[in-house]
């Protein structure tokens, strides 16, 4: 079984993160990622997590709270 962990994402998550959601064929302009860990630095996303299995990017997500 994989080590699986999830977490709070850090600044030196984010070329990482980038990097896999290019890699993976998605869509995105450049820099996307940094751009979404802008706006939950400033509080306009609730949670932004990163999950890795192993050691290697698994998946990410984020809640946008608007009551």
């Amino acid at each position: 079984m994989s080590n699986f962990t999830v977490r709070d994402v850090r600044a030196e998550d984010v070329p990482l993160i980038d990097a896999a959601i290019k890699s993976m064929g998605w869509q995105r302009p450049e820099g996307h990622f940094g751009t979404v860990f802008a706006q939950a630095e400033r509080g306009e996303i609730r949670f932004l997590i990163v999950t890795t299995a192993a050691g290697d990017y698994a998946g990410h997500g984020k809640l946008v709270w608007s009551p």
